[in-house]
């Protein structure tokens, strides 16, 4: 028996939409075409596949068949890569420049002193840097977005997750005001500065301090930005409890310090960031050059260099 005759792109198109909307007139109304079209491109696609790819309802309403569940979801992978190619070809035409979203703290605190080091291993890409709020003003939609709160993100978009500590660091005066060797109780000596993160000092008592009253806390100005709190710790306005990638710059040339080791222990796991890919963004080049450089320099291994490391960890003989 000779190849099946190609299935017409027409076909497939309209059936993506019909399979989207759950609807014949909804999807006639977004290709712009009559809902009658629609039924028979779909009929036409049947009859060529022998399978039935709906379930037909009162009141024009329809419901993917097993069948067609799986078209649907095979179609949406191929129509992203169309989008991908799209844009490629897009970005050979009009220049490499890449559009990132980013919230404003790592903006501030973690991206703007390593923006050097990237123009100067990337010269050929054109940075736009956009905090989520501006999105709308920019006129094309982010190629990348590093968002707070990693749990939160699709897998299906996310390239790369980004874990952080929260502990508490202050000047290096108001570190003087403590015992060289401090318990977190010390800390109801200082001013604590509440910065709106997902964990507040509350939560670190909680886990660290025992049960301390509210009315012993001595409360520092509440901040809506991680960046506001860590200028205001800078001040010698109170402790902080921050993140650790956000603070890396202050301590390690000694403008904020840690009141605690990392050996200690008195740090909580923070919600973290994710680098998510825009809508057929994800297999662009300029957007893999940042990924890798984003790997690097937050010393993130490749993910096939995370997995071969997991598994010769699993398989090595116990002692």
């Amino acid at each position: 028996m000779g190849p099946s005759a190609p299935v017409p792109l027409r076909a497939l198109v309209v059936f993506e939409a019909a399979a989207r909307h759950r609807s014949f007139s909804r999807a006639a109304e977004e290709l712009g075409i009559t809902p009658s079209a629609v039924s028979h491109q779909v009929k036409s696609l049947e009859d060529r596949l022998k399978v039935r790819l709906f379930e037909r309802a009162p009141g024009g309403s329809v419901a993917l068949t097993e069948r067609g569940s799986l078209l649907r979801h095979r179609l949406a992978t191929a129509l992203a890569l169309v989008d991908d190619a799209l844009d490629e070809v897009r970005e050979r035409a009009v220049g490499s420049e890449l559009i990132v979203e980013v919230a404003e703290s790592f903006a501030g605190k973690w991206l703007r002193p390593r923006l050097r080091r990237f123009l100067e291993v990337q010269p050929d890409i054109g940075l736009r840097i956009v905090y989520p709020r501006a999105e709308a003003g920019v006129p094309s939609p982010p190629d990348v977005a590093i968002r707070y709160n990693a749990e939160s993100a699709d897998d299906s978009h996310v390239l790369l997750r980004v874990e952080e500590w929260l502990m508490p660091a202050c000047s290096p005066a108001l570190r003087a005001r403590l015992p060289a060797d401090p318990s977190p109780a010390d800390l109801l000596s200082l001013p604590l500065i509440d910065a709106r993160n997902t964990i507040g000092w509350a939560e670190w008592f909680a886990r660290f301090g025992g049960d301390v009253p509210a009315a012993r806390i001595i409360r520092g100005p509440r901040l809506d930005r991680s960046q506001l709190a860590i200028e205001a710790a800078l001040d010698g306005l109170g402790a902080v409890l921050e993140s650790d990638l956000l603070t890396e710059t202050e301590v390690r040339e000694g403008r904020l310090i840690g009141i605690f080791s990392r050996d200690d222990g008195f740090r909580i796991r923070g919600a973290g960031y994710c680098v998510v890919a825009g809508r057929g963004r994800r297999h662009l080049r300029h957007v893999g050059r940042f990924v890798d450089w984003l790997r690097f320099e937050l010393n993130i291994p490749p993910p096939e260099t995370a997995k071969a490391s997991s598994t010769a960890t699993d398989s090595s003989p116990e002692g």
